[in-house]
């Protein structure tokens, strides 16, 4: 079920500062926990098998890739299911390596919001911070966009996991923003 996306904003304010087309392979599972996504699950054969894909028509018609990268938004699920924030790095890295192995350089992570439901027992912080802890320690993973963070208090939830198309547009747009930013810095055109 699709509640809303950031994907428009994401792409038009990458492209407004670099001017550079993004192609965007989705691979999104709403509701999906950290160890749905491990080498030789489901999820994870999917995305490899949908970036290869978009790579072959790529080259069978003469488009050129500079980058492939990973946009990562998830783990609110991890939240509900109380996965412990060391289990859910292990299992992000473990899932992640085999992205890298699969030539994606780097991760830009959009970290995720607060839990806005009725359940007092329910937190998103411990993976969050588990998230930037993350992306403090790799030099190939990198925090976008913090936006959902304040959504809660913004009004700018819908229901106790989703945001207004507002939301989801600021998130894609910080993100995109400082993709560009990032990109334009970190890989200077060859």
């Amino acid at each position: 079920m699709k509640t809303g996306s950031l994907v428009t904003s994401f792409v038009n304010a990458y492209y407004s500062l670099t001017g550079v087309p993004v192609l965007g392979v989705s691979a999104s599972k709403g509701g999906s926990v950290i160890a749905q996504w491990q080498p030789g699950g489901a999820y994870l054969n999917d995305t490899i098998r949908r970036m290869h894909a978009a790579f072959d028509f790529c080259a069978a018609h003469g488009i050129v890739l500079r980058h492939r990268f990973l946009l990562w938004c998830q783990g609110e699920s991890d939240g509900d299911h109380h996965t412990a924030p060391d289990v859910y790095a292990e299992q992000f890295c473990r899932m992640y390596e085999t992205l890298r192995r699969e030539n994606i350089e780097h991760c830009f992570l959009i970290g995720i919001g607060e839990y806005n439901g009725p359940a007092a027992d329910i937190s998103y912080d411990a993976i969050r911070n588990a998230q930037y802890a993350l992306a403090n320690h790799r030099s190939d993973l990198t925090v976008v966009s913090r936006s959902f963070e304040t959504m809660k208090v913004r009004g700018l939830m819908k229901d106790a996991f989703h945001y207004y198309q507002a939301g989801y547009n600021e998130t894609g747009r910080t993100a995109g923003e400082a993709c560009a930013v990032f990109v334009e810095k970190s890989y200077p055109l060859r």
